[in-house]
């Protein structure tokens, strides 16, 4: 909130008009002496949206697996993926996609945040992987068959 005014977090201030996922970037004095601020959008996020999609996604290769796999680790795919997708899914929509996150309140981020925690846990374990991958193709470019 901007002026300080009661509102509902996902609506409009009655007030001075603003919306979560704007910013105040200029405030001035109206003719009848009303405070009037100048709002505009919060840049987007682009690493909440693709640590939300990650989960998503780790969710979904989660749950294949373990439906392809049995034992143990088949069923931990069964239980987990779908939390992991439900995670994901809840981060995308609190943050609407990854747009909003400074006009969010105390509770709607802490509910985007095992998404985002998860998406991020994968998306670090992602980049050692396509480094491997890129060194092994190099090298194989290198050596002569």
């Amino acid at each position: 909130m901007n002026c300080g005014a009661e509102m509902d977090m996902k609506g409009v201030c009655p007030v001075c008009d603003w919306r979560p996922g704007w910013l105040p970037i200029a405030q001035a004095t109206s003719g009848d002496g009303r405070p009037v601020t100048t709002f505009a959008a919060e840049m987007r996020h682009k690493f909440l949206a693709a640590y939300a999609f990650i989960a998503c996604l780790a969710g979904v290769i989660l749950v294949i697996t373990g439906i392809a796999g049995n034992g143990s680790p088949g069923v931990a795919g069964i239980l987990l993926g779908p939390l992991m997708f439900w995670a994901g899914a809840a981060a995308l929509k609190i943050t609407r996609g990854g747009k909003v996150w400074t006009g969010l309140s105390g509770g709607e981020k802490a509910g985007a945040m095992p998404g985002l925690v998860v998406g991020g846990f994968f998306g670090l374990m992602i980049i050692p992987a396509l480094i491997m991958c890129i060194a092994v193709l190099k090298l194989a470019d290198l050596r002569d068959f």
